[in-house]
């Protein structure tokens, strides 16, 4: 009997976690909108911002996600109200992707000196 009403426990508190998670996923949430991500920031120093062609070029270490050596890139921007805030010479950290094959930025936040 014992082993019974452990058993129920545990079956409850698996589905009390799953299915949340489960809703979720068949709702096909955006983690995006959510401001959810999992892709790393990447350092980079601002090289330059090119506001009619709403980029940026960026020198940056290692960008694994998408597979970029560290180099100077120019970089779409995703939202260019984002650049507002930045300079050349400005250090950051961002985040990026490709889409449709060209790299874009997606955040771009403010590093302090460490």
């Amino acid at each position: 009997m014992r082993l019974r009403s452990v058993l129920a426990s545990a079956a409850t508190l698996t589905l009390a976690v799953f299915l949340p998670v489960a809703a979720c996923a068949a709702a096909e949430l955006d983690a995006s909108k959510l401001g959810i991500t999992m892709m790393p920031m990447t350092k980079g120093i601002i090289e330059g911002v090119n506001w009619q062609a709403k980029e940026i070029t960026l020198s940056h270490e290692r960008i694994y996600d998408i597979n970029l050596a560290p180099e100077t890139t120019t970089f779409k921007v995703r939202d260019i109200k984002t650049l507002r805030a930045f300079h050349p010479g400005d250090s950051v950290y961002f985040i990026a992707d490709r889409i449709k094959g060209a790299p874009i930025v997606i955040k771009l936040l403010e590093r302090h000196p460490e």
